[in-house]
């Protein structure tokens, strides 16, 4: 059974931090993101590294979900996360993906 989401969901692969360890973004919405990481933060609350073009910018999230998955290369970990804090350039970006849809003129 699919899981009916609140929001519009983009697939992308980003590599990133999640509070110093490495991880993947794999899909992003408005409001939130969704990670793969070798490793599992401490805590729900987490600082997460982003590199948008060129400029490298810091989000605070929480940490809603986790699942943990088997691969061949070992144990690694989604992360289901909402953004609590983030700069302009982050919400530009979200923009972007995002688009608003015009109405046809008529």
């Amino acid at each position: 059974m699919l899981e009916k989401r609140r929001t519009k969901r983009k697939k992308l692969k980003i590599a990133t931090r999640i509070n110093g360890y490495k991880a993947e973004i794999i899909d992003i919405s408005k409001t939130g993101l969704r990670f793969s990481s070798a490793n599992l933060p401490p805590t729900n609350d987490i600082s997460i590294v982003l590199k948008i073009g060129k400029k490298t910018i810091a989000l605070k999230g929480f940490t809603h979900w986790i699942e943990k998955k088997q691969s061949i290369e070992g144990t690694y970990y989604e992360l289901g996360v909402s953004v609590t804090n983030a700069p302009t350039e982050y919400f530009n970006h979200l923009e972007k993906l995002f688009p608003l849809k015009k109405k046809p003129k008529t």
